[in-house]
């Protein structure tokens, strides 16, 4: 309520500016900016914004603790307060002077609605009309998109205004065989800490982005090969689609059932916001040639979700499709036998396709069964969109086709996920990796770069955690299931049960310490109907959290060495360790099972004893 008040204060009295004496913001941290604003060569993304109805140029600058505005504009400010003597010394050496503040009413137009905001500025001559620096970054709070360079401001009514910036041709001259790749601060200054860097230009550059990489939580001794890949693969690397991908196959993927007859729904109610954002990514998927106007008996709505980021996801719901859709056999890997195919694997790499359902063709028929309705018309997808219940097994099935050589050898392939290892020297992982693109090139598939990494000696696939040593529930997971609320009904119990299920293997007795919350799942009744929540069940949901705070690591077995089975059993539950000799006489866990019994199980005589 206090910056409100001191916004609308702001609005009234136009002459309430800031006192220099003492001055709220630290020149020393603008040095850099403050150098490359007066720099001649310097090429920045800018956007523009209109003051009294006249267009401007605005540079964003997150290095910069002040706004700034040009000298030229102060015909057109709302007030201005000139100080004497501001001067502010600039990275190199030089002293430059402010020469006053003043304050504007700022115009931001975007397309259905602009959004207007009072800066408060000092004066300062650059070459940019108005430099926005982190005092109005933290007013704003606009979220950034470091990929194109605009940034989303949220309006009250949760609507968003997007800031792009303006494109020019002037870039630096770069020689053709010259490969960017980007890092953050944080990166830079680890790369500084184990000495890999040896020298370093300070610049701004308008990247031309088909010559970059954006490569996250990678290992930086690798730049050099993993650079070679991006120039011997540049399609692969280009971590966008822009048109349609090629038909890799011919066969129908929605086969329907011999009595289906079409199925035509008609669009759901939607928000201003959400035909706003509607209409944006029809008109963006239709750029891109993923989908098309159509005439089709067949049409299915559209919903939005919203993503973690608050962005809108835009959803078909295509479950009357799915009833009528016959089921393909084609089953997807299950990721415990992949996984046993890294016994001394030591190098690991991970590849992500980009919007991969959306880099497979359908057939004219199965496109037409696709269409959904929406309000701005009927539209079919000409690739394979989310929400079919054949999507998965039909992807799974062009990606074992494209890597049919590698699989099991040296690559493992789960839908849009491709890990590539290597027993072996770095050197033979490198040339694994290469082959790997190579096909991916081959098949005209891309990968998003921004999920990829590259010769890692352990990561994160699949939710588990792999390295040499062995495979372990991923931080994440297991903090996921360390934040778990107490269930209050069944439907909760069994969301936390299905998580808990997908690491049993690391628990020793998973069914014996879990049996209080199997027999809250059970009978017949609402999914949602309450629970008596017993000490019992307390200490089976305090149990599991712990058992999986301190999970051991599981070995990759090793299929020439012997296994060992240890056994156990109780009144209520059975369970084993399979074990196997890693060194003489050391015995390392490959997996844990357990079963509960049943009632009829529980009455069964002892038959010996393991």
């Amino acid at each position: 309520m206090d910056s409100l008040q001191q916004f609308f204060d702001l609005l009234v009295n136009k002459d309430s500016l800031l006192d220099l004496s003492p001055y709220p913001f630290d020149f020393s941290a603008d040095h850099d900016f403050l150098m490359n604003a007066s720099s001649k060569n310097t090429v920045l993304p800018t956007y523009e914004v209109f003051i009294k109805g006249v267009p401007y140029q605005a540079l964003i600058d997150t290095g910069a603790s002040a706004n700034y505005i040009h000298p030229r504009l102060l015909n057109v400010v709302d007030s201005y307060k000139p100080v004497i003597n501001q001067a502010v010394e600039t990275a190199n050496g030089e002293q430059t002077v402010i020469s006053g503040q003043a304050i504007c009413t700022m115009e931001i137009k975007g397309r259905s609605k602009n959004f207007i905001n009072i800066v408060k500025a000092f004066v300062f001559e650059s070459k940019f009309d108005i430099i926005l620096g982190n005092s109005w970054l933290k007013q704003i709070k606009p979220r950034p998109d470091w990929f194109d360079s605009s940034w989303t401001i949220m309006m009250p009514d949760c609507s968003t205004i997007v800031m792009e910036p303006y494109r020019t041709t002037n870039n630096l001259n770069k020689q053709q065989d010259e490969v960017n790749v980007i890092i953050s601060a944080k990166q830079l200054t680890r790369l500084f800490k184990t000495k890999q860097v040896s020298e370093y230009y300070l610049v701004h550059a308008e990247i031309d982005e088909s010559n970059v990489n954006y490569l996250n939580n990678v290992n930086y001794t690798d730049f050099p090969w993993i650079a070679e890949f991006s120039k011997e693969f540049p399609e692969v690397f280009k971590g966008h689609i822009t048109g349609l991908p090629p038909m890799r196959n011919t066969q129908d993927i929605i086969v329907t059932k011999p009595d289906a007859v079409p199925v035509a729904r008609p669009p759901y109610k939607m928000s201003p916001l959400e035909l706003s954002e509607l209409r944006k990514q029809i008109d963006e998927l239709l750029a891109k040639g993923l989908i098309e106007p159509c005439a089709s008996e067949w049409s299915n709505p559209v919903l939005f979700v919203r993503k973690p980021n608050g962005d809108l996801r835009m959803c078909c719901d295509y479950r009357m499709l799915n009833k009528v859709a016959l089921k393909q056999k084609i089953q997807l890997s299950r990721i415990d036998e992949c996984l046993e195919r890294l016994h001394n694997a030591k190098h690991f790499t991970s590849l992500d396709l980009t919007n991969g359902f959306h880099q497979q063709r359908l057939t004219d028929s199965d496109s037409l069964k696709t269409a959904i309705s929406t309000r701005y018309g009927q539209f079919c997808w000409k690739v394979v969109p989310f929400g079919l219940s054949n999507s998965g097994p039909a992807f799974q099935k062009m990606m074992n086709t494209v890597l049919a050589d590698y699989i099991d050898k040296f690559v493992m392939v789960y839908l849009d996920d491709i890990l590539v290892f290597t027993n072996g020297n770095e050197e033979q992982h490198k040339q694994h990796v290469r082959m790997v693109l190579r096909k991916l090139d081959e098949a005209k598939l891309i990968i998003n770069k921004n999920k990829c990494l590259f010769n890692q000696k352990e990561l994160t696939f699949l939710g588990y955690n792999i390295s040499e040593k062995g495979i372990l529930p991923a931080p994440q997971k297991i903090e996921a299931i360390k934040s778990w609320p107490v269930p209050i009904n069944v439907q909760q119990v069994r969301q936390f049960m299905g998580l808990a299920q997908h690491y049993r293997k690391f628990i020793k007795g998973f069914a014996g310490i879990t049996a209080p919350l199997t027999d809250l799942t059970k009978g017949t009744g609402h999914k949602r109907r309450a629970i008596q929540w017993t000490d019992e069940c307390q200490k089976s949901f305090d149990m599991i959290k712990k058992k999986l705070s301190s999970a051991p690591v599981l070995i990759n077995p090793d299929m020439d060495k012997p296994f060992r089975i240890e056994c156990d059993a109780s009144d209520f539950a059975v369970g084993a360790v399979l074990l196997q000799e890693e060194t003489k006489g050391v015995w390392k866990p490959v997996a844990f099972e357990s079963k509960k019994l049943s009632q009829a199980e529980r009455n069964y005589p002892p038959q010996g004893s393991c």
